[in-house]
């Protein structure tokens, strides 16, 4: 056999290209994308990438709704951990950026393995479906770690302080500099809502899965629904209205106030001239019983009476509660657009509009609502219609004009109504049941069942 010469196998040898030492893939723009890269730091960066995203869920929902209270009675116990948590919780700004940049870093991380791994197995046209695919299962493991939070999230916290401590100290460099930019790019005044850090909308639907899971009772979500709605709560909805307002004329002896107020059972008791659209002064019982007392019977209720505070029927309940409170007073008299005498409001009513009705010794009132039977229904004319539809979980309308029962009637009937009238709503019955002094004082509602209602009964 002939062997080559040896020229040519040198030519052959040395002529032969060398091997790349990463190779290429060039696919829809993810061309230079390094192969090399070991199969192990992939798989790695997209287990951390996991990590992150629940360790960042499960610190998120479970630091915003443990109690502060319980952080800190742990504390004092000698709980290294709750003291963790306590430190976290001092600076609320630093968390919520470490909890952003961590989320941020896990997309990152996971996305970037999945895209290296389909690369690397040929199926180049399959990167999209991969990185939605990761995505969703972040999703799910978010969702996971908030669930997993919210029933259990003292015991989260506590468990979870140590390693996000560290993650957020292995980023500080990267929170330090986003904030640097926000602070440069934003305005310069504080901002005094920065510190919050469960917002309304996050608060409800943490309130909505605590329901559903029965953590939170009827009450108790009732009572919290109550202070949403407080803010957006004007005193012309809670306030005594005039008609039922209990008051003394300026000129009446000592004895008949006495009278008014042993008979009514009020502390306070407004003050009139000549009529009640002009009230100038508020009446205290223990004024005038110290004057008993003392034996003076020869002071006037005028020389007793105590300066009135007046407030809009515009004006918010959130907002008059704190006035109440900063001027020690428990009673303001509501005036009208036109200045005449509307009615009263007590702290009291503010008070019942998130705990509800308070009776006392003295409440004498029959109930706004009381069931007859199933569907049918007796409501005072003075009933709110947002809690009638709240209780019986119907849709009778409301306006700006009519809050009551009684003023729903008669901005339908355009007329003062007559016993036995009545008004169909969609699936509710409506009929006048006492009228006293064209004062609509007794409802019947019957909200009639849905015909699948019936037939499952029937079935049963």
């Amino acid at each position: 056999m002939l062997c080559p010469p040896i020229g040519r196998r040198l030519s052959r040898k040395w002529t032969k290209r060398p091997r790349a030492s990463h190779s290429i893939i060039d696919i829809g723009g993810l061309n230079h994308f390094p192969m090399d890269v070991p199969l192990a730091l992939a798989l790695a960066s997209l287990l951390l990438g996991f990590v992150l995203m629940t360790v960042s869920a499960l610190a998120e929902v479970s630091l915003s709704t443990i109690s502060r209270e319980h952080v800190r009675s742990l504390s004092d116990e000698g709980v290294s951990s709750a003291k963790r948590v306590e430190a976290l919780l001092k600076d609320t700004e630093r968390l919520l950026s470490g909890v952003l940049v961590l989320k941020t870093l896990a997309i990152c991380l996971a996305v970037a393995a999945v895209t290296w791994l389909v690369l690397r197995s040929g199926y180049g046209a399959g990167v999209v479906w991969a990185v939605a695919a990761v995505a969703l299962l972040l999703l799910l493991v978010q969702v996971w770690g908030r669930l997993l939070a919210v029933q259990h999230p003292v015991t989260v916290a506590l468990r979870v302080t140590r390693p996000l401590r560290w993650l957020i100290f292995l980023i500080t460099p990267v929170i330090w500099l986003l904030a640097l930019v926000v602070r440069k790019s934003g305005p310069q005044e504080a901002d005094a809502s920065r510190n919050v850090f469960l917002t309304e909308d996050g608060l409800r639907l943490l309130l909505n899965f605590g329901e559903e899971e029965r953590f939170i009772e009827d009450d108790e979500r009732e009572m919290i629904d109550s202070i949403f709605r407080f803010s957006e709560t004007t005193v012309e909805e809670v306030m005594v209205p005039r008609v039922d307002v209990i008051a003394i004329e300026q000129d009446a002896s000592l004895q008949e106030a006495l009278d008014t107020i042993v008979t009514y059972g009020h502390s306070r008791i407004p003050v009139y001239e000549d009529t009640i659209d002009k009230i100038v002064g508020v009446l205290y019982a223990k004024d005038l019983l110290t004057c008993y007392r003392d034996g003076r019977r020869d002071v006037t209720i005028k020389e007793l009476m105590r300066e009135p505070y007046f407030v809009p029927e515009s004006a918010m309940v959130d907002d008059l509660l704190g006035d109440l409170q900063h001027r020690k007073t428990h009673l303001a008299i509501v005036v009208d657009e036109y200045g005449g005498t509307a009615g009263i409001v007590t702290i009291e009513d503010l008070l019942e509009e998130i705990v509800g009705e308070i009776q006392d010794e003295y409440d004498s009132e029959a109930p706004m609502l009381v069931e007859q039977e199933r569907g049918i229904y007796i409501a005072s004319g003075r009933a709110d219609i947002d809690d009638i539809n709240r209780e019986l979980d119907i849709a009778l309308p409301e306006d700006e004009e009519s809050y009551t029962l009684a003023g729903m009637l008669y901005s339908h009937l355009q007329r003062v109504p007559d016993v036995g009238d009545t008004l169909d709503i969609g699936n509710v019955h409506l009929e006048v049941l006492r009228v006293n002094d064209n004062r609509i004082e007794q409802v019947k509602i019957v909200v009639e069942q849905p015909q699948e209602d019936e037939t499952i009964k029937e079935a049963q």
